[in-house]
């Protein structure tokens, strides 16, 4: 008897089944984690030289009013040409669509596009970014998205594995991920994001990893990111391994929108006006110490963490508390490790945080609004040791 010869496509959908074993009928579950990471997904349609596109994006940032979306550069740009009559629709009101305008900044390179929208909304559960460093082969995941003629914020009905994980980019074996889920979510069990979707073959899909949208978005297009890694403690900023440093996505609550909820007489506690106007600049050893705290990581069991805390002068805009946090000890392989975190907080209390600033192993950087809405940006930068870093606010 002859052996049988597969079409190729049947070749590549059996070996992708071969890839994910357990895979048929695990569906995700409906409920409030799945609901916050589609929170985060707007679907996107318009024209690019006549033809019509679709894709979806995710919301970054919200500032002034205008929301922010990154999204996959073929589905809003094709060359120079940029698509027109572009529309979004938001989860939290599915029903109306806005207007949205292409923001100058984008990578083609990367395949990363920005648009903005005008619209009031601010529900958005940013915190929802996986820990990248948990990415693993094989680890099954799903993508959200507007592929056409299905539902909006369609969820792929059987998840992918994760066939291959790069510095830049992550390759899922998920047939079901196809045109139309470009610029959408991918998101791992736990409904946490992963990865942006870029492309796919059909069987193949091409995802651009989320620490790595977050960090062009933030660093090469200047742009302010409200997403955030999405863990119950805000202890997770830049890893440091011996001999090296491996930088790590770090947290940041900052946005104006979330100032301006704060109420007024709150804001002054947290975030007085002082005669520091032209700038303050402070040796962080040089500050007043105050509180010493020890605990074990509430994410890594393995690490320990110390927490000082120092008090800024008082004519300094922000805080008036610096907390710094370093978590030492070996990660799941062994390797000794640093988790290096500052925030800004009202009180002296352990975790205490009204502002994250995020370091990346050499400059850590935040944003805070003080009582007479002035923007300032707070760095810090330095040597190792915390006590030799140095710590600078100016106005924005």
């Amino acid at each position: 008897m002859n052996p049988r010869i597969l079409p190729r496509a049947e070749v590549a959908f059996a070996a992708a089944l071969t890839l994910l074993p357990i895979a048929i009928g695990q569906t995700l579950s409906e409920g409030p984690d799945l609901d916050a990471a589609k929170s985060l997904v707007v679907m996107i349609d318009g024209n690019i030289e006549g033809e019509s596109t679709q894709g979806a994006g995710l919301v970054f940032a919200v500032e002034d009013s205008w929301s922010y979306i990154a999204t996959a550069y073929h589905v809003v740009r094709k060359g120079d040409a940029r698509a027109t009559n572009l529309r979004v629709r938001f989860w939290q009101d599915q029903r109306e669509t806005f207007a949205a305008e292409h923001y100058d900044l984008a990578k083609s390179e990367d395949d990363l596009a920005v648009l903005r929208v005008r619209s009031t909304k601010s529900d958005f559960a940013f915190k929802r970014l996986a820990l990248p460093d948990r990415l693993k082969k094989a680890q099954l995941v799903y993508a959200i998205g507007h592929p056409k003629e299905e539902d909006l914020w369609n969820v792929t009905y059987l998840p992918g594995a994760i066939s291959d994980i790069a510095t830049m980019r992550i390759k899922v074996e998920a047939p079901s991920i196809k045109q139309g889920y470009s610029g959408g979510a991918l998101i791992d069990e736990r409904k946490m994001i992963v990865g942006m979707v870029l492309s796919t073959d059909g069987t193949t899909a091409n995802i651009l990893r989320i620490d790595r949208a977050v960090e062009i978005l933030h660093r090469e297009l200047n742009l302010t990111v409200q997403l955030d890694i999405a863990t119950s403690s805000p202890i997770v900023s830049a890893v440091i391994a011996p001999e090296e440093t491996v930088p790590r996505q770090g947290q940041r609550d900052t946005s104006d929108a979330e100032l301006a909820s704060i109420p007024r007489t709150r804001r002054i506690t947290r975030f007085s006006a002082g005669p520091c106007a032209g700038g303050c600049n402070a040796v962080i050893g040089s500050l007043k110490f105050v509180r010493r705290y020890e605990y074990p990581h509430p994410t890594y069991s393995s690490l320990n963490c110390e927490e000082k805390v120092f008090k800024l002068p008082p004519d300094w805009p922000g805080g008036p508390y610096l907390h710094a946090v370093v978590c030492k000890g070996p990660n799941a392989n062994r390797v000794p490790i640093t988790i290096i975190n500052f925030r800004l907080a009202a009180s002296d209390r352990v975790k205490d945080e009204d502002v994250t600033i995020l370091y990346d192993n050499v400059t850590g950087q935040g944003f805070f609004r003080s009582v007479d809405l002035q923007n300032w940006r707070v760095k810090i930068y330095g040597p190792s040791a915390i006590e030799s870093m140095s710590i600078e606010m100016t106005p924005m």
